[in-house]
């Protein structure tokens, strides 16, 4: 890399975090992706299971069934976070513009306004799919022969709550409690969740 794409590179990071700090996007993504995420593991867990719990294990069929979820997920979560925080963020810059009494336009706060809108739609959708995918591995590597399906649906449930416990962990750093209590509470969550999931795919 030569030092003028250096430069370009460093650059355009440090515009990214001056338009993250301005919008205070980063605070929303991150609620985003961990809601979402949540979302999808348990998504992917409540159709593997679901599966099982009929007797069935259909590699296919919960290959399809989850990606079909997750890209669901994906479409609605862009779509719908891009929307809102669109309304919402056009809002604010125009209360901005008349406490400002001046035109902003091009002006790095709309700048960051537009770059904010994108970035949360990217990280709404993005999140659910990626956590879905990650739970979903074992399968798609049975799918190619090389895991039985029981093994996979194993491998895939221990993956889901490894997953939950570390975005208990992520939520545990940020609010600064004990990471532990907080990765075990969202394993419970998950637990309470699938419960009810199983139940009513029983009924």
């Amino acid at each position: 890399m030569s030092s003028r794409d250096e430069e370009h590179h460093e650059s355009l990071i440090d515009r990214i975090k001056e338009y993250l700090y301005i919008s205070g996007a980063d605070e929303i993504a991150r609620r985003y992706f961990v809601m979402n995420s949540f979302d999808g593991v348990l998504t992917a867990l409540g159709i593997i299971l679901g599966s099982y719990s009929i007797g069935v294990i259909n590699v296919l069929f919960i290959i399809s069934a989850v990606l079909g979820g997750a890209t669901a997920m994906a479409i609605s979560g862009v779509s719908g976070a891009y929307m809102t925080e669109k309304a919402e963020r056009e809002l604010e810059f125009k209360k901005l513009k008349k406490a400002l009494i001046r035109d902003l336009k091009g002006s790095i706060h709309e700048k960051a306004l537009r770059f904010a809108t994108f970035y949360i739609a990217l990280i709404d959708g993005a999140a659910p799919f990626i956590a879905s995918t990650i739970v979903l591995s074992p399968f798609l590597l049975s799918y190619l022969g090389f895991l039985t399906p029981l093994l996979s649906l194993i491998l895939s449930v221990i993956i889901g709550f490894i997953f939950l416990f570390a975005l208990g962990v992520f939520l545990g750093r940020i609010s600064k409690v004990n990471v532990l209590i907080s990765g075990l509470k969202m394993i419970l969550a998950g637990v309470l969740t699938t419960i009810i999931l199983l139940a009513l795919s029983i009924l």
